[in-house]
């Protein structure tokens, strides 16, 4: 009897074991991979009429070539600004422009400020910015600067270490961002 129930202890004991193997047998994983390609924003400043010799040992009422744009070189399309530091005399700026009308200040725009006035421009209106798509490139903000002509001996010779134009150029996507040009330029400090 004792043999019998050693026999059937093994017989159940082995029928456990066939079965519990069998079942780790039936597993199953899957993995699922999305693939998501990223845009991108990247910005280019160009001014293709640019010639900085032509910058040197101007005189008042001098027009130089200066054509400040910006190419759209990255993967998608961007809202784009450009901000202009330019020298003061006397609480007024030195040089004349004239802005295209694609372009809008944000802000107040010339003012001057401890002897720079710094003004930023939006490309679209006052209440909308303009896309800007991938590849392509925004007219220019203007054409050329002109030295004022009013400035005296005194006013050209404070500027004995220059008189810098700078330009900045900013760009920032347009899909999922809203706002007016200002609270979109806002991002950016």
């Amino acid at each position: 009897m004792k043999k019998k129930r050693t026999i059937i202890a093994a017989i159940v004991l082995s029928l456990v074991l066939v079965v519990g193997g069998a079942i780790a047998y039936f597993t199953d994983t899957d993995t699922e991979t999305n693939e998501f390609t990223l845009g991108n924003v990247s910005i280019d400043l160009q001014e293709p009429n640019w010639v900085a010799a032509n910058a040197q040992n101007i005189l008042p009422g001098a027009t130089v070539a200066k054509d400040p744009q910006i190419l759209n070189d990255g993967a998608s399309p961007a809202y784009v600004f450009l901000k202009i530091t330019e020298p003061c005399y006397n609480n007024a700026t030195i040089f004349d422009f004239t802005v295209n009308s694609a372009w809008t200040a944000v802000g107040t725009a010339r003012t001057c400020s401890n002897g720079t006035a710094e003004t930023v421009y939006g490309y679209g209106t006052a209440s909308t910015m303009s896309t800007l798509a991938a590849n392509a490139t925004t007219p220019a903000l203007f054409q050329n600067v002109t030295l004022k002509s009013t400035l005296d001996e005194t006013a050209v010779s404070s500027f004995s270490s220059g008189a810098d134009i700078t330009v900045d150029a900013y760009g920032i996507q347009s899909d999922n961002v809203t706002g007016t040009p200002a609270q979109i330029f806002g991002n950016f400090s």
